[in-house]
Order: C-alpha cells, then structure tokens, then sequence
C-alpha cells in the first residue's frame, strides 16, 4: 500500500498515514493500553436504511455518503470531508471526515493487533480510547474503538471512531472524525457511513482452480491460461511472439515442491530462467506474497531466444506445498510505467483454501 503525497490529499495526512504505515507491519507484542472516555458505538447497529451512492470496483465495496460531501480517490485509499477547506488541510475548525484505506496483512497478524498498533503509532497526541468492540461492517465481523485525540502540532481536538475488519484476506481499516466540538451534529451521519459499507468482488479478478489463487489484473490486459501456469500481457502479439518490443507482461506458474525448501525450490526455477544477455541483477530478498513469506529478485537484460532486452523480477512464494513463480517483466526502457501495474498484480495474490 503507498502512503499519500501531495497538498490535494493534506487530509489524509491526518485521517490515514499511520494506517498506511501500520498495514502490512507486524505488530508490537505489547497491546496499547486503553484509556476510556465513553460508550462505544454499538456492536450491532441497525441495517443501513439509505440507498448506497459510492461504489469503488478496486477496494471491492460500496457505501452510502453525503451527496454535498467531497471525495478524493487515490489507490487503495479514498476520503470523504464535509468541505473542500477540510479536505485540503486549510480549515479543522468545523466539519467531519471518513477514511477507507486497504492493505494487505501480514501472517498471522490479527485485526485487532493491526489497529491496537496504529492507536500506538499515530500521529496524534493525547489518545483516548475505549476498549476494543466487536461490531459489523458489510456483515463481516469487525472490531472498533471510539477515538479522542488532538493532531500533531495543533491545538483542536478530535473525536470519532477507529474501525477495522479482514475481508477475503485484506484489512479495511475505517476512520470517522471530527472537530469535538461538533461530534454531537456529525456522529449520526458518520455511523451511518460505517453502518452502510458493502463488500463487492473487485473487478478484473481473474480466479484458477487450478493454480488455486485468485489476482487482480488490468481489464484492457489479455490473459492465456493453462493448467499450471497464466500469463498476463498487454497486447496478444506479446503472447504469440515471445518479444517484448513494448508493453509488460506477468507469468505465473505452480508446481509441487516435492518437498524441498522454498529457497532450493526458487533457486532451481532460477537457474532455467537463461538469459544471452544480462540476468539476475540483485541478490535474494524476501517477499510477502498473498501473506505468506516468499522471496524476489531483479532481474534485467535479453531472456535466450529473445530479440529485445526486458527488466522486470521473478518473485516466488509456497502454499499447501506447492511452489509459485512469478515473472513480471517490461520492455528494458518502459520499467517506470508498467512497474507500479506489476506490483500491484503480485501484491494482489490470494490463495484459495
């Protein structure tokens, strides 16, 4: 998950970039000690009466918001503010804020440990909090803390909630704030947000029973699927010819691993990768894959029988004792464009159980 940048999305610099940092981290042993400072939104609200008016295909949800509020979209986060003052950063004297943000988890890591370490590493001073409640979001079971606090090198204060739920293996973390003074005019509709979330399967997802995962991949991208392997390019003559003059690619492929270590395993699929030119240009580093520990390397130059020099990785990562190999590669000068696509594709993995 990347952190904002930018004056047009000042906002989230206070709503989220703790989130954003914590998502994907592992946590502190030690759970943050909770002080309280009321009733904690309830944990089983009442259905969400109002039509939903939002619907982000990427994150995989809907909601329901104030059609005078505000929005800004940015990949896997999106922000809603009562003013465009607000949402610029210039004015917290009065309004409110909701924040969505996603990422990844780590293994083994819990919702509960994922929002215990924002609390504690937040850019807010003076935390208040309430112990950690159940509650439902999109009719998953979710956990939620009610939220006074004052941002960092200010003097206002804030009042709210902190939400967060595990859906098909990502975290949805929920934030609903504002000025304290005007909790009292805000609350209701802010609960009404949270209340009203629906959970959607993103689009482009393309699922293999046979490799047993599933992946985002950009719909204006062409796929050819076999048995144990999937490869995913920008144009069909990619595909067919094997050069990459132009464009990205990504395959992915599965095998038993026989028993071996993932690292003999990778090391092996490595040495059947040949290249005339170039090669492995990185040592092993670790890679979390689908929240399983895996392992990644750069490479870049002209894979044997190619006409044209690629730079890309080759990633891999085991599940139920197979082994996964990813290759995602672009033509040797369009790295910085496709790169971001590719990353995502691989941060995007899921298993199937």
């Amino acid at each position: 998950m990347r952190n904002p940048t930018g004056a047009t999305v000042a906002i989230l610099l206070l709503l989220a970039v703790s989130i954003l940092a914590c998502v994907g981290s592992r946590p502190e042993p030690a759970p943050a000690t909770p002080s309280p400072i009321g009733t904690p939104v309830p944990s089983t609200p009442t259905p969400a009466t109002r039509a939903l008016n939002y619907s982000n295909s990427t994150l995989g949800l809907s909601l329901w918001y104030p059609d005078i509020w505000l929005l800004e979209e940015m990949p896997d986060v999106v922000a809603f503010a009562s003013s465009s003052r607000l949402m610029s950063g210039e004015d917290w004297e009065t309004g409110a804020a909701f924040a969505i943000m996603v990422g990844e988890m780590e293994s083994g890591q819990t919702i509960k440990e994922l929002i215990q370490q924002l609390l504690e590493e937040s850019a807010f001073d003076d935390v208040k909090t309430t112990e950690l409640q159940p509650v439902s979001i999109g009719e998953n079971r979710g956990v939620i803390t009610d939220l006074e606090a004052t941002p960092m090198g200010t003097s206002f204060q804030l009042k709210g909630f902190v939400a967060a739920v595990e859906h098909n293996r990502k975290a949805y973390m929920f934030m609903g704030i504002s000025v304290k003074e005007d909790w009292a005019e805000y609350s209701g509709t802010l609960e009404a947000m949270l209340r009203s979330v629906r959970f959607s399967e993103p689009s482009g997802i393309f699922t293999s029973e046979d490799l047993g995962l599933k992946m985002w991949y950009p719909q204006d991208w062409i796929l050819e699927e076999q048995h144990d392997q999937v490869v995913f390019a920008t144009s069909y003559d990619l595909i067919d010819s094997g050069n990459l003059q132009t464009g990205a690619a990504l395959m992915v492929t599965g095998s038993s691993l026989g028993g071996a270590f993932l690292e003999d395993w990778f090391e092996e699929e490595l040495e059947a990768l040949t290249f005339d030119e170039g090669g492995i240009t990185s040592d092993v580093a670790p890679r979390v894959i689908a929240s399983q520990e895996g392992l990644i390397v750069d490479v870049e130059g002209r894979p044997s029988g190619a006409d044209t020099s690629v730079t890309g990785f080759v990633a891999a990562t085991a599940y139920d004792g197979w082994g996964y190999l990813f290759l995602g590669i672009t033509a040797e000068d369009e790295w910085t464009r496709y790169a971001p696509t590719l990353e995502r594709m691989l941060d995007s993995v899921q298993f199937i159980p």
